[in-house]
C-alpha cells in the first residue's frame, strides 16, 4: 500500500483528533518512550487548520472522511468540505452555533449537534442548512444515518431517530442514566438494521432502526462498591462489528463478543477500557487499549490472547485504528503508536 493511501485511511479512523474524557491514576507517571528501529515510514501529504476546539470540554470533534472528501467542524460551527486527495477547500460555512457533537453524513446530508441540544441538517453539496431540530438534551457523539434515518444518543440517555429528510422525530428510546458518569456518549452505529448504542449504565443495547423497539440488551459492566465513584461504569468507547459479532467494551467492565442478532455472548474478557475496540477483518484480530495503557490483542473468534504490548502505560490512549497489518494508537502528547499485528 501506498504512504499517501496509508495516511488518508488512518485519518479516516480519527485517531489524530482523538481527546480523552478521562485519565489514568496521577500517581502514575507516564511511562517514557524507548527508542525503537523505525521500521514504518509516514509523509505528511497535507496540513491545514480545520478551526478551533476547547481543551477545557474535551469534545470530539473528529472528521467525517467519505469518498474523495473529508468534513470538519470546530467548536464554533464552522464546517469546512475538503478533497482528501490534497486539502483544498472545496466549500465553508459558519453555522454561528457552538458545537458539541462531531460531523457524519450520509450519501446526501451532513449532521452536527449543538450544545443548544439541537441537530442540525446541512446539504452535502454545499452546507445550506435543511433543516434544525431540538432534542431532550446535548449530543456529545456524531449521530449515525442510513440516508432515512439519523439516529443520535443525547446526554440524558435517549437514543432518538429522525427523518433524514425533514429532522422530524421518528421514534424515541429512554434508558435511565447514573448519578455518576464520564462525560461523554457512545456514538451509535448501524449495522444491516438495527442500530447499537452504548449507555452510561455499562449496557450495550441493540435497537430495530425504523421503529426504535428494543431487541436486546447485555451488560458489559455492572456497578460494585460503596460510593457512587466506585460504582462509575460507562460503555462510552467505540464497538465494532466483525463476522456477525459485535464486540465492545466499557469502563470497569469487560470486552465482549457478541452475536449481533440475539445478543448471546460467545466470549468474555475483563477489560476496562473508555475508548473501546477495533478489529482487522483481515487477521480476525481485536486490539483494545485498557484504561492504563495495555494495548492488547485478541483472536475475534475465540478470545485467545496474542500479544500484549505495557511500552505505553499510562500515556493516556485514544481509541485504536486498524490498518493493514498495524494497530495505530495516539497518546496524550499526540505520538503516533505502530504497533506489528503479528
Amino acid at each position: 500500500m501506498a504512504i499517501k493511501q496509508l495516511f488518508e485511511r488512518f485519518f479516516a479512523g480519527a485517531v489524530l483528533t482523538a481527546l480523552f474524557a478521562c485519565s489514568s491514576d496521577v500517581s502514575n507517571p507516564p511511562m517514557d518512550l524507548s527508542s525503537i528501529d523505525e521500521s514504518l515510514q509516514f509523509i505528511k501529504v497535507w496540513e491545514e487548520d480545520s478551526g478551533d476546539g476547547d481543551e477545557d470540554l474535551l469534545l470530539q470533534l473528529e472528521p467525517f472522511v467519505s469518498g474523495p472528501q473529508v468534513f470538519t467542524v470546530d467548536n464554533d460551527g464552522l464546517v469546512i468540505a475538503r478533497q482528501v486527495e490534497d486539502g483544498k477547500v472545496l466549500w465553508e460555512i459558519e453555522l454561528e452555533q457552538a458545537i458539541s457533537g462531531g460531523i457524519s453524513g450520509d450519501s446526501q446530508h451532513l449532521y452536527v449537534s449543538s450544545f443548544q441540544g439541537e441537530v442540525i441538517g446541512l446539504s452535502r453539496d454545499n452546507g445550506a442548512e435543511l433543516w434544525r431540530t431540538d432534542v431532550s438534551a446535548e449530543v456529545l457523539s456524531a449521530v449515525a444515518s442510513d440516508g432515512d434515518i439519523v439516529v443520535l444518543h443525547a446526554s440524558d440517555g435517549a437514543v432518538i431517530g429522525l427523518s433524514a429528510g425533514s429532522g422530524e422525530q421518528v421514534w424515541r428510546y429512554l434508558s435511565q442514566t447514573p448519578i455518576l458518569s464520564l462525560r461523554g456518549t457512545s456514538a451509535p452505529k448501524i449495522f444491516d438494521n438495527s442500530i447499537f448504542v452504548g449507555l452510561a449504565s455499562g449496557e450495550l443495547v441493540s435497537l430495530d432502526l425504523r421503529t426504535g423497539r428494543k431487541q436486546w440488551d447485555v451488560d458489559l459492566a455492572t456497578p460494585t462498591g460503596r460510593t457512587e465513584l466506585e460504582r462509575l461504569v460507562d460503555a462510552d468507547g467505540v464497538f465494532t462489528y466483525y463476522a456477525g459479532s459485535i464486540y465492545a467494551t466499557a469502563f470497569q467492565g469487560d470486552l465482549k463478543a457478541l452475536r449481533a442478532v440475539t445478543g448471546d455472548e460467545l466470549w468474555a474478557k475483563p477489560l476496562s477500557s473508555h475508548t473501546g475496540v477495533a478489529v482487522s477483518k483481515a487477521q480476525g484480530v481485536v486490539v483494545a487499549s485498557d484504561v492504563d495503557g495495555r494495548v492488547q490483542a485478541l483472536d475475534a473468534l475465540s478470545g485467545k490472547e496474542l500479544w500484549q504490548n505495557e511500552k505505553l502505560l499510562y500515556r493516556r490512549l485514544g481509541p485504536v485504528s486498524i490498518l493493514d497489518n498495524y494497530a495505530f494508537v495516539a497518546d496524550y502528547e499526540g505520538f503516533i503508536h505502530a504497533m506489528d499485528l503479528g
